[in-house]
C-alpha cells in the first residue's frame, strides 16, 4: 500500500461557543514520513490531530484523502484503547513485533488500570500501530513514555518508516527522524498564537 499525503487545505475550526475560531483558512500537508507539530498548551496541536483523524468537522476545509485510516493515540493515559481486546488477541508476526519493540508483557492488556503511566502509555501507541493506519497522530506520546523504552520507538521509526504526525510542546522530546530535528530536514510545524 502506497503511503500518500495527508492534506487539511483552508482549514477553520471554532470551539464550540468560542467568539473566534482557533483555525482560520490553515493549510497544512503531512508527507509520509514523521513529523513533529510543536507549539505552545492550548495553541490547537491536538485540536488539528483530532479534526486530522476526523473526529472533529472543521467548519471550513477538509481531510483529503477522505478515505485516510488514521489511529489516534490519546494524550491521557487512563483513555484505554478502542482496540485493546483485539490486540490482546492478536498473536500475528506484525504484534509479536510490537510487543517485544515496545516491552509489553502479555498480560499487560487484560490489567490496563494497574499499569503505570509508562506502561499505558506504550500499550497505547502498540495498539495504534497495530490497527495498520496509514497515518497516526499521537500527541505528546513520550511525557509519560520511560526512559528505557525511547529508543525502542527510535529504533523502529528507523527500520521501517510509517508516516507518523507528533504534537508536542517541546522540540527536544522529538527524535531525529522528525522533519525539523537537527539533522537538517524539513522544518517542523509550528503553531502560534495570532497576536
Amino acid at each position: 500500500m502506497s503511503i500518500t499525503a495527508l492534506n487539511l487545505p483552508h482549514i477553520t475550526y471554532t470551539y464550540p461557543g468560542a467568539p473566534e475560531p482557533i483555525f482560520e483558512d490553515v493549510t497544512v500537508t503531512f508527507a509520509p514520513g514523521w513529523t513533529a507539530v510543536l507549539g505552545d498548551n492550548d495553541i490547537g496541536k491536538s485540536t488539528l490531530m483530532h479534526i486530522a483523524q476526523g473526529s472533529l468537522t472543521p467548519g471550513r476545509g477538509q481531510v483529503s484523502p477522505s478515505d485516510a485510516v488514521i489511529a489516534f493515540c490519546p494524550q491521557d493515559v487512563a483513555a484505554v484503547p478502542a482496540n485493546l481486546d483485539d490486540f490482546a488477541a492478536d498473536w500475528s508476526p506484525e504484534a509479536i513485533t510490537i510487543r517485544d519493540t515496545f516491552g509489553i508483557a502479555d498480560d499487560w492488556p487484560y490489567r490496563y488500570d494497574t499499569l503505570s503511566g509508562g506502561e499505558r502509555k506504550r500499550l497505547q501507541i502498540a495498539c495504534a500501530l497495530a490497527a495498520h493506519p496509514r497515518r497516526r497522530a499521537h500527541p505528546d506520546t513520550q511525557r509519560r513514555s520511560e526512559r528505557p523504552y525511547r529508543h525502542h520507538r527510535a529504533e523502529r521509526r528507523r527500520q521501517k518508516p510509517p508516516s507518523s504526525t507528533r504534537c508536542s510542546h517541546s522540540s527536544t522530546r522529538n527524535h531525529p527522524t522528525c522533519r525539523g530535528s537537527s539533522s537538517g530536514r524539513t522544518p517542523p510545524a509550528t503553531m502560534r498564537r495570532r497576536r
